[in-house]
């Protein structure tokens, strides 16, 4: 693998699973499996471009299965091919849901399913014409205290990540983590650990940190999914600061009457948003967005175990956005 894409890819996951940090999801709600930047910042990685999702706990006190938990679409483009002419976009919508949710004196767990739909558009490009891919991904999270202050966190996340066309074992990965999360004091938390994603390739196995610190009443920094972020709570309903962070998918194909895996990195940076927009019975939603810029974007084909690059293409920078809808109940 070439040290480029390996940085990328390491970069992902050093920066993953800041959920482990304990924290509030509104301001009348608190529970040992929600935190706050969720609801702050608005972000969450398992609808994002990413295909890893790391060990993140879900904000929802009382999951209710047949309502959606979040929607999102995110899209990036217009991206130009480098030394040649042509150019690509990438658009994806998702769907999560809450299954169950169980906390008790030690032990604490939370399961969710999400659905998410890609487009590939692309231009100019024999190689690099995939178009459509979906992914179906199964959440089971756990924690275990261990003090009052440091717990075990796990998860197991399997998923289908593939083109609709591919009917392969290829498509189907069983990745999880396993770590600790603490805290140095109420201002700043953090979490370390190691986490298994194999559709990452020749990089599975990968350490992961995680941080929350609370600067002051006003700013917060974070290391979220895979993004850093500088956040300043305006008020109750409304935070907004600059990121940085990465997107990533990969899906197995039929490419060139063969199975192969096609991969996409992008590094993303902008000024995201959170608005809350009030209590609607037991409802409380939240509009979210992210409005920026994409660099370092790489299409990829691989063999169909990803350890093996087949054909690469490089793109200029390209407009970034993300916005989505929340509910807490």
């Amino acid at each position: 693998m070439k040290l480029r894409s390996l940085i990328c890819q390491m970069t992902a996951m050093f920066i993953s699973g800041s959920a482990l940090a304990d924290y509030v999801a509104y301001p009348d709600q608190s529970d040992s499996l929600t935190d706050a930047s969720y609801a702050d910042s608005g972000y969450d990685a398992s609808l994002s471009a990413s295909d890893y999702h790391g060990p993140y706990l879900s904000s929802s006190q009382n999951p209710k299965s047949y309502i959606p938990s979040q929607l999102q679409m995110e899209y990036l483009g217009h991206m130009g091919y480098k030394g040649g002419r042509g150019s690509a976009k990438l658009t994806s919508m998702g769907v999560q849901f809450n299954l169950f949710g169980h906390k008790g004196n030690k032990f604490a767990m939370h399961s969710d399913v999400g659905f998410r739909m890609a487009w590939f558009d692309s231009t100019g490009d024999g190689w690099m014409d995939e178009n459509r891919f979906y992914t179906v991904v199964l959440r089971m999270n756990g924690e275990y205290s261990l003090t009052q202050k440091t717990s075990l966190v796990m998860g197991f996340n399997p998923q289908i990540s593939t083109d609709g066309d591919t009917w392969t074992g290829k498509a189907i990965y069983f990745g999880g983590f396993l770590g600790f999360k603490s805290e140095w004091s109420s201002n700043l938390k953090y979490g370390f650990g190691l986490s298994y994603s194999p559709q990452f390739g020749s990089s599975p196995w990968l350490p992961f940190i995680s941080l929350s610190w609370q600067m002051n009443n006003k700013w917060r920094l974070e290391m979220e999914g895979t993004r850093l972020a500088m956040l300043q709570k305006v008020s109750d309903g409304f935070t907004w600061g600059p990121f940085v962070g990465i997107v990533t998918g990969a899906w197995s194909v039929k490419h060139d009457r063969s199975t192969r895996q096609f991969q996409w990195t992008s590094g993303v940076a902008g000024i995201s948003s959170s608005i809350g927009l009030g209590k609607w019975g037991t409802w409380r939603p939240r509009l979210t967005s992210d409005l920026g810029f994409s660099f370092s974007n790489v299409g990829k084909i691989n063999t169909s175990t990803g350890r093996h690059e087949i054909y690469k293409r490089n793109y200029d920078s390209g407009f970034y956005m993300r916005l989505g809808l929340q509910f807490g109940f």
